[in-house]
């Protein structure tokens, strides 16, 4: 039979969690103020899949991925929308896309610009 040596007495463990909430935020501009980048509005409009590219390429992710991933645009809403906790949903960015497409795309432009010195 084998003898085992208690070596140490038990202990207990606390451990504290800290949780940092973050100021809640909005987008730098609205969703229909198109207006203040009108080179942008209009390359939106005209061309929708070059603009996403665009975009895409200027917030870090591959150019090519609006023509790769299904969705990607709700994917980089939500994406700047949580990283500067802005409230809101997958949902709302989910139909603010499919309903308002250049107006999403401008205003994610926007707010990127207006925010890229942050990060």
């Amino acid at each position: 039979m084998d003898a085992y040596v208690v070596t140490s007495q038990p202990t207990v463990e606390i451990h504290r969690q800290v949780v940092v909430q973050q100021k809640q935020s909005e987008w730098s501009s609205g969703l229909f103020d198109c207006c203040q980048e009108p080179v942008g509005c209009i390359a939106a409009t005209f061309c929708l899949a070059c603009y996403q590219c665009h975009l895409s390429n200027k917030v870090g992710e591959a150019c090519i991925m609006p023509c790769c991933v299904p969705g990607s645009m709700v994917t980089l809403r939500a994406m700047k929308r949580v990283q500067h906790n802005i409230p809101g949903s997958v949902l709302s960015d989910c139909c603010t896309i499919l309903w308002c497409p250049c107006c999403a795309l401008t205003q994610l432009k926007r707010h990127h610009d207006a925010t890229s010195h942050l990060v």
